[in-house]
This record gives C-alpha cells, sequence and structure tokens, in this order.
C-alpha cells in the first residue's frame, strides 16, 4: 500500500464515516480480521461499523475539523478536532446537550491494503471538563 494510498483511507475515514455519516465506505478498505483496539473483542467491518455509528449516535451533528494527516505504507495518523453536541451517553456520563469539542488522533495499521487495526487517543480531560464532570485531585501520602 503507498503512503498516499494509507492516507487517503484515513481521510476517507474522516470526512466521509465520521463527519458525514456515509457508512458505506467502510467495507472498501477494512479487512474481515480487522481489530478495534477500544473494543478488541469486536471484529471486522462490522466492529469499524459499531465503533463510528456508536460515536455518531452520542454527537449526531459532529463537526469534523481533519488537521493532520501523516501516513507512511502500512500506517497512517489522523490528528482531528471535532465539535457536537452531547446528545446520548459518553464515557459514563449521561447526554448534557453540552457543545462539546476536543481533540482525536486515530491510529490505522494496514495489510495487504486493508485497514486491520484501529487505536484512538482522544482528550477526554478536555471533554469531561466540558461535560461538567466534577473532579478531584486526590491526596497522597508524601515519600
Amino acid at each position: 500500500m503507498s503512503q498516499e494510498r494509507s492516507a487517503q483511507v484515513m481521510r476517507t475515514y474522516l470526512e466521509e464515516a465520521v463527519s458525514k455519516g456515509n457508512f458505506s465506505v467502510i467495507d472498501e478498505f477494512t479487512a474481515e480480521d480487522f481489530v478495534d483496539q477500544s473494543q478488541p473483542d469486536n471484529r471486522g467491518p462490522a466492529a469499524l461499523l459499531a465503533h463510528v455509528s456508536g460515536f455518531r449516535e452520542t454527537f449526531p451533528d459532529v463537526e469534523v475539523d481533519v488537521q493532520h494527516v501523516i501516513a507512511s505504507d502500512d500506517q497512517a495518523v489522523g490528528i482531528w478536532r471535532m465539535k457536537a453536541t452531547h446528545a446520548n451517553p459518553f464515557i459514563g456520563v449521561p447526554a448534557t446537550n453540552n457543545t462539546l469539542e476536543f481533540t482525536v488522533t486515530s491510529i490505522f495499521s494496514f495489510r495487504d491494503e486493508m485497514l486491520v487495526d484501529y487505536f484512538v487517543v482522544a482528550g477526554l480531560l478536555e471533554a469531561a471538563m466540558q461535560m461538567g464532570v466534577k473532579m478531584e485531585v486526590a491526596e497522597t501520602a508524601a515519600t
């Protein structure tokens, strides 16, 4: 797989599946043995579909701003900023209807020109603060 194709798959995922809800593109680039590391028991294109459709249920009006795509022949990293209404439970927090904005990093690995692994890093502290989650710093014993 070329570096250009890796980057194209990442952009297609972010711009079509995540941003527009066009889930039909998932089958075009997802392997049958694909693993979503956030839900490793799920496999194949259905796992990625469950991931992105669940995300869009939580954030139905999501706006995606792709900031960077960095790619090699067998991997792609997409760094994107999202803005959306928190319309359904997210990370254990009931819907607040607050507008959330945070950064997400999506990491894809490819084999034989198909997506086989997905790892995501999201700005959950930023999101939690925008959802009004109260956090306390625990005191630790002095060493």
